[in-house]
């Protein structure tokens, strides 16, 4: 089981950033998650992971985790979009 989302901290991040994925986690680097500059394109990312939980179950889709099998963090996404914080 996760800890809540406000617990979650870089060294947490850090060991999700392994190479595998769960049922419950996906990991994306963050220039997927562009909601001002390919708005359509986040979108349609967000809708396909919100499928596939709704399909297995509950999960966290987390942004900011570099591809690839090296464990690290890439630079990450803005804290809020307009006035709508990202977590949420």
């Amino acid at each position: 089981m996760r800890p809540p989302l406000d617990e979650w901290d870089e060294n947490y991040l850090l060991a999700l950033a392994g190479p595998e994925e769960t049922s419950d986690l996906e990991k994306k680097a963050s220039p997927k998650f562009d909601p001002e500059g390919d708005k359509k394109g986040t979108r349609e990312e967000l809708a396909k992971q919100v499928c596939a939980f709704s399909n297995s179950g509950d999960g966290y889709l987390v942004y900011g985790i570099a591809e690839g099998t090296a464990a690290r963090l890439d630079i990450g996404i803005k804290d809020k979009v307009g006035n709508q914080p990202v977590k949420a």
